[in-house]
């Protein structure tokens, strides 16, 4: 809740057979705006990752972060849209990727691919359980 626009962004779950999807919901200034931005695979233990805190800049613009800091949200209200800002090195965000439930498996595995690639050396060769 921004107590000085006035206005509430909240995050929403709906869980479905295969995937849950997210929405952000912003309501504020005798307006709705009410945005899918992401699908993801049925359990919630990555939702930290990508969903943590929400800030305001200017008066428009709501930002949602996660812990893992691959990516930032930024969803503009005044035109009730969103866009994914990818922070990693990556062409796409390995682990925000990975746990999409709307891709193909191929795809999956190129995110898992990177993932790995992206951990700390001595936590990768556990994760994949290569030999040092």
């Amino acid at each position: 809740f921004d107590r000085k626009r006035g206005m509430v962004a909240q995050l929403i779950v709906e869980p479905e057979i295969s995937l849950f999807k997210y929405f952000i919901d912003i309501k504020g200034r005798g307006k709705n705006c009410k945005i899918h931005i992401y699908s993801g695979g049925t359990d919630i233990f990555y939702l930290s990752a990508f969903f943590d805190k929400g800030t305001w800049r200017k008066d428009n613009l709501f930002i949602l972060k996660g812990t893992k800091n691959e990516t930032e949200i930024q969803v503009n209200y005044d035109k009730c849209l969103f866009e994914v800002i990818n922070l990693t090195n990556y062409p796409i965000p390995p682990y925000f990727q990975m746990m999409r439930g709307d891709i193909s498996q191929e795809e999956k595995r190129s995110a898992l691919k990177d993932w790995e690639h992206s951990l700390p050396p001595e936590i990768a060769a556990i994760v994949t359980n290569t030999s040092n």
